[in-house]
């Protein structure tokens, strides 16, 4: 026997002393069926004890943990990945990560993110993630190659010696000039995060804002600070969030209009960068 704890989106197990040194999938199939469980392990999405397993024959004591989706979700859109990437030297790799895809893996798998597909091309077993777009946001993307090129950017991005910029579509224009509001994790939303004196500091500027064709505010946007959902959250406190926002803004129904557009480097090892990702279509 197993206690099982149900949420939303995953199952929880806790294995009990009837199921000791059984094997994975079989416990997971006193849930789901056994060909869903080995269909959920293969793809990355079986933790035990909060540690993902890709083995469905892994014997598993009594006492633990094992949490799994109740669904995997749909494969996101097809992509061809080499055409992607905007540069790529001995240390670094830069694409431009296109919307719906994880930069790094999830709850749900390690297989569709965009770490593991370029890595893939790359040749090379990790990717060192330096910094991250969210599921929805789309544009360039920058990654190391190795541990040393990882601390160097890393130190980069304190001394400011990199630069993004973004561009945002909003309904409403948008003063041009810094945007100072500090941001915390959301106390009530797991997974969001909200403006809060108490936050950590964030530092948007918003160079320009253009009314386009579609009535939008187009808006280019430098950040000084790499805080999770940061533009966002920005600009929904400002009452302008960005179009096609599923979490911080009024639409259920993305594309979202967020793209990283540029990021500038400098460096006296790497040299010189300016890389730059085309807007996508669904733009236009």
């Amino acid at each position: 026997m197993a206690l099982t704890c149900m949420h939303n989106s995953f199952i929880e197990i806790f294995v009990t002393k009837e199921l000791d040194n059984e094997r994975l999938d079989k416990i997971m199939a006193t849930r789901i069926s056994r060909r869903k469980a080995k269909r959920i392990i293969k793809a990355g999405a079986a933790f035990v004890n909060r540690h993902r397993v890709k083995i469905a024959s892994r014997k598993i004591p009594a006492g633990t943990q094992i949490k799994f989706p109740r669904e995997l979700p749909a494969e996101p859109p097809a992509v061809d990945w080499q055409k992607r990437i905007l540069h790529q030297d001995d240390h670094i790799i830069v694409v431009n990560k296109p919307q719906l895809w994880p930069t790094d893996p999830t709850l749900f798998g390690d297989k569709f993110c965009v770490t593991a597909k370029v890595g893939q091309i790359a040749g090379i077993k990790k990717l060192y993630t330096v910094q991250r777009l969210d599921f929805h946001t789309s544009g360039t993307l920058l990654f190391a190659k190795n541990s040393r090129a990882a601390a160097h950017l890393n130190e980069l991005f304190k001394r400011q010696r990199i630069e993004k910029y973004y561009l945002a579509q909003v309904g409403s224009e948008v003063k041009i000039g810094f945007i100072k509001e500090p941001i915390s994790k959301s106390g009530q939303e797991q997974g969001r995060f909200v403006v809060d004196s108490k936050g950590q500091e964030a530092v948007t500027e918003i160079l320009e804002s253009t009314l386009v064709e579609n009535g939008n505010y187009q808006l280019k946007i430098k950040l000084h600070t790499g805080r999770t959902h940061q533009i966002r959250v920005h600009l929904s406190h400002m009452e302008a969030p960005v179009i096609g926002d599923p979490w911080y803004g009024n639409s259920d129904s993305p594309p979202m209009l967020l793209h990283s557009h540029k990021i500038k480097l400098n460096s006296e090892i790497l040299g010189q960068h300016l890389w730059i990702s085309p807007l996508p279509d669904y733009w236009n």
